[in-house]
């Protein structure tokens, strides 16, 4: 079960004391919850209580972090003072694993594939740390999808033709949370969709899971935003179900 975390334009309308704070100290009407206001935490964990309730064999979180764009007026330091983002993301993660873990349902979570390049101004600014969330869960999924680097990265002219970034980000994941690699493993979202990718097809998502694979992966997760998985279908050779004797 995915449950969206604090990009929700439904809640933060409805209850604004639980949006992020403008510098105005009013709601910042940009969509966004306030990762670090407790009520917005507390909604959330009833939503993953309620998913386990329901049966669910894994809680995936998705936007588990702070917005990036459209922040200018954002007061991110209203809430919980001067605490780093990354603190903020790794201790409401770690409230989530704990009940997960009461529950012996396994945790993943859906980090952004840029963090993969270790930089701080990135991982600071989105409050994702690899090393702070890998032991607070059982998976983490970059969106490594090539089309989302820019023109350049790694010497590629069309990152978006090239389906090996997907090894290349998995593997730097992995290298960064290489401590915990036991108890944690990397499932990497694979672009579905042909958005600046003019190769894309079939072959293209089959190279795909041949390099998160290659990359040290464990498993894959498709995006397509459209929801239309035609071409995943015709890439991934179908499994016939295995049919146990009497």
């Amino acid at each position: 079960m995915r449950v969206s975390c604090f990009e929700d334009e439904f809640v933060s309308k409805a209850k604004p004391e639980l949006a992020v704070v403008s510098l105005w100290k009013r709601p910042y009407r940009i969509g966004w919850l306030d990762p670090a206001n407790e009520g917005a935490q507390a909604y959330i964990i009833e939503l993953v209580k309620e998913a386990m309730d329901a049966g669910v064999d894994e809680i995936q979180l998705d936007y588990i972090r702070y917005p990036v764009l459209g922040i200018k007026g954002a007061d991110f330091d209203a809430t919980k003072g001067k605490t780093k983002k990354t603190i903020v993301i790794r201790d409401f993660v770690r409230r989530v694993h704990e009940l997960t873990q009461a529950r012996k349902v396994p945790l993943s979570l859906d980090i952004f594939g840029v963090v993969a390049e270790g930089q701080r101004a990135d991982i600071d600014m989105l409050g994702q740390d690899p090393n702070l969330l890998a032991p607070e869960c059982e998976a983490l999924s970059p969106m490594v999808y090539p089309s989302h680097y820019a023109p350049g990265y790694e010497g590629f002219e069309i990152p978006g033709n090239h389906p090996e970034i997907v090894g290349i980000g998995t593997r730097k994941i992995l290298s960064l949370i290489r401590k915990f690699k036991k108890q944690t493993v990397v499932r990497p979202w694979l672009q579905a969709v042909d958005y600046h990718s003019p190769a894309y097809g079939p072959q293209y998502l089959a190279a795909e899971v041949k390099h998160a694979i290659a990359g040290g992966g464990t498993g894959w997760l498709m995006w397509n935003p459209a929801q239309t998985y035609t071409v995943t279908w015709n890439a991934i050779p179908r499994v016939e179900p295995r049919i146990e004797p009497e």
